[in-house]
């Protein structure tokens, strides 16, 4: 038996003898030196074990007093399946809010969520290198999952073990191309970045943004056809070496062209930021010289130090609409394809200083 799969049996089985009334709530529940006569497995198995039950809520530890039996009745338990990002909340902080908010509606809803993170690579193997994820799958221990911020939604066709042991699930995803999915209206943020910049008198646009952004321009085109959008003027978004970083060296290679735009979009607010730095070191006028605009996330509480308004997603309402289609889901009641659409709403600047001369 793979040795990630022992700790399984240890907190299965504590939980049938809760379940039996073996253990009362707000009785003091054993300690680990306590179990181990119990079972055939080391110290650390049968902790892991215990922390299991920790973690789907069953116990609750209260420091220098000891671990307390806190419910015993069966909930079911949703995984949240999200990538590295969600590790560096300062540098791509919207995984980490979106996960948080996730975890903690799941949890206010009388579930128990479980996390599990997405390592770079890992994806491409099946789930198999997703620690604990391909266990708890196989020994139905998984009631739904939802995808945030991940790439397994792409390639759930090409796993086996998916295949075989599939449960109902929710993607969150830019895209929307699964079956049961959260997605982001780009369409509607590029048109109401479109018509920001119609009101300012701007003609000249550029994009900083993603591939998925390309067609939908095409298709607004007719609806504003007095701005212009130069190929020279669009550059794909990357995380590499970081989204800041991209926004920095983006924006200084824009601004080396000779025929400059008056007007620009960028379609990330951690790009933004790299954004703003390049405008800083170049001195620019902001908005006299250059038009900006950017798409937000709710609740990331990213700081820019000059004023502009912005185009933003409700994290909430992603997180509900999320949930809502999940529960769906599982109650197979409703037909298969369940999609919800997060439409952007336009924000304006946070105060008045709308041309700012900046200088370092």
């Amino acid at each position: 038996m793979p040795p990630y799969q022992r700790h399984q049996l240890v907190s299965s089985d504590l939980i049938r003898r809760l379940q039996r009334g073996e253990w009362k709530i707000g009785e003091k529940f054993p300690t680990v030196d306590g179990l181990l006569p119990d079972y055939e497995f080391s110290r650390g198995t049968v902790f892991k074990g215990i922390q299991q039950l920790v973690d789907e809520g069953y116990l609750a530890v209260r420091k220098s007093v000891g671990t307390f039996v806190v419910r015993t009745e069966s909930r079911k338990n949703i995984g949240l399946l999200m990538n590295d990002a969600y590790l560096r909340p300062q540098q791509t902080p919207f995984p980490y809010v979106l996960g948080q908010k996730i975890m903690t509606s799941l949890e206010e809803g009388g579930f128990c969520a479980t996390r599990y993170l997405e390592l770079p690579g890992q994806e491409f193997e099946g789930l198999l290198n997703i620690e604990h994820f391909a266990s708890d799958l196989q020994n139905r221990r998984l009631s739904g999952i939802v995808m945030a911020n991940c790439n397994f939604g792409f390639l759930m066709k090409r796993s086996q073990l998916w295949q075989k042991y599939a449960v109902p699930y929710v993607t969150v995803n830019p895209c929307g191309e699964s079956s049961c999915c959260v997605a982001y209206d780009y369409a509607e943020l590029l048109r109401l970045a479109f018509q920001y910049f119609s009101s300012q008198g701007r003609r000249k646009i550029a994009l900083f943004c993603g591939d998925s952004f390309v067609p939908l321009l095409d298709e607004l085109r007719s609806s504003f056809p007095h701005l212009e959008f130069r190929p020279e003027w669009i550059f794909p978004l990357s995380l590499k070496p970081s989204p800041e970083e991209n926004g920095f060296h983006l924006m200084s290679r824009l601004w080396m062209q000779e025929d400059k735009p008056d007007a620009l979009f960028v379609a990330d607010d951690i790009a933004m930021k790299g954004v703003v730095q390049a405008v800083l070191r170049m001195n620019l006028v902001i908005p006299r010289e250059l038009s900006l605009i950017h798409a937000a996330n709710s609740d990331t509480n990213v700081f820019y130090p000059l004023a502009m308004p912005r185009i933003e997603y409700d994290t909430n309402q992603t997180v509900q609409e999320a949930i809502g289609l999940l529960l769906r889901s599982m109650s197979r009641t409703e037909p298969e394809n369940l999609k919800k659409m997060i439409v952007p709403v336009f924000r304006e600047a946070d105060n008045e200083a709308l041309e700012l001369k900046i200088a370092l």
